[in-house]
């Protein structure tokens, strides 16, 4: 995209061009199990667009390039998931969710520049199911 004030074209916030999801999964009698894999690239998540007014009178970009925007890097996800149905309305579940704990980093212009880092753990639930 073009942003005024800047001579290079940027790319759009919030999207990456690298996405890649997927799954195995294995369904057999009473029991269903399944994991899967996510992986979201690194992108830009917010330009930095500060600027001053120049002697003329009119605004101008105090960083030109991307140096200073606030990019988000790489993060990989993996779930998995098992259930085994005890009748056609009743099952019980055992889910996990974030095994890789893959830290959410946002970083300035460099990935070695880091913004914020923040880890969420895994998690997981165990449960029955009634199915009216």
């Amino acid at each position: 995209m073009k942003v005024p004030g800047r001579t290079k074209p940027q790319a759009m916030t919030e999207q990456t061009p690298w996405l890649f999801n997927a799954a195995l999964f294995y369904e057999k009698y009473n029991i269903q199990t399944r994991i899967g894999f996510n992986y979201n690239g690194p992108h830009l998540h917010q330009l930095n667009l500060a600027a001053v007014q120049n002697l003329d009178g009119e605004l101008a970009l105090l960083h030109q390039d991307n140096s200073y925007d606030i990019f988000e890097g790489s993060s990989y996800m993996m779930d998995c998931q098992f259930s085994y149905f005890f009748h056609k309305n009743y099952s019980a579940f055992i889910e996990f969710s974030n095994l890789l704990n893959s830290p959410d980093r946002l970083y300035r212009g460099e990935p070695d520049r880091i913004h914020r880092i923040e880890y969420y753990r895994w998690r997981g639930q165990v449960g029955v199911k009634l199915t009216l």
